[in-house]
């Protein structure tokens, strides 16, 4: 099936609205896991983690959550010095800080520049730590409950680019060459995407018009990697509505607002 035959779509009129409606679903979906046993996110850096994460955490706090069963990693991480304000894990960190209960070693961070690794060694580390940690997989990949990524006008998502998709069949990948600065980062690959009981995608603003009409028109992942998310039970986009074009709800069998 097509990554546009799949996806579902959740609109919201303004960016406040969907970090709501976003806080809401992944609040539910942890909750319940929670309620069960230990549950594994990934989340992304940027504006994800600055607006909805934030209020991911307090809807989730409300419900009553267990936060000491709740494991955070990366869907990528720029692989800079560990004080650099580049770094995503300071802003996710930030977040979590007013999740009651939460156990700081359940924050999985990659390692940093000034670790005495290199990318490639830290892509190859944080792979072992997701084999050691989680539990359950699918195709031999480490199998999230949600990893929760964000889209960038070209199409490309946690640090996968166009023209640049890593070949390592790993969980993990190197970014050597990142057309947007850091140039090095470590990322998830598409098969640890593929993995996870579900992926959904947070994208905002006018910026990401020309991307998503891009999507409707199913293109390669290599020219709009975006394209290439799977998941086990469901991929799902949360955009408001600056960012989605008519094109896109169109094509989409399934929209909820």
């Amino acid at each position: 099936m097509s990554f546009i035959d799949s996806l579902e779509l959740v609109e919201a009129e303004s960016v406040s609205a969907l970090d709501t409606k976003l806080a809401e679903d992944v609040a539910e979906l942890l909750v319940a896991r929670a309620a069960i046993g230990d549950v594994h996110i990934a989340v992304s850096g940027g504006s994800f983690a600055q607006r909805a994460l934030p209020e991911i955490v307090a809807v989730a706090t409300a419900a009553g959550i267990d936060w000491a069963r709740v494991h955070v990693w990366f869907a990528d991480e720029r692989f800079v010095a560990a004080d650099s304000p580049d770094r995503s894990l300071l802003l996710v960190r930030d977040a979590l800080a007013t999740a009651p209960g939460f156990v700081s070693d359940h924050l999985h961070a990659v390692a940093s520049a000034d670790s005495a690794v290199n990318v490639h060694e830290a892509a190859t580390r944080y792979a072992e730590v997701l084999h050691a940690t989680v539990t359950r997989t699918h195709a031999g990949a480490p199998a999230l409950d949600c990893i929760l990524l964000g889209m960038g006008p070209d199409g490309h998502t946690a640090s996968l680019f166009p023209g640049m998709l890593p070949t390592e069949s790993e969980c993990t990948a190197a970014v050597t060459d990142s057309p947007k600065p850091p140039s090095e980062r470590v990322t998830l690959t598409f098969g640890t995407l593929a993995a996870a009981d579900h992926c959904w995608i947070y994208a905002t603003g006018s910026s990401k018009q020309e991307a998503l009409t891009t999507v409707a028109s199913n293109p390669s992942v290599d020219a709009c990697p975006i394209t290439g998310v799977r998941a086990q039970q469901s991929v799902r986009l949360y955009a408001d509505t600056a960012a989605i074009p008519e094109d896109l709800r169109t094509a989409t069998k399934f929209i909820q607002n």
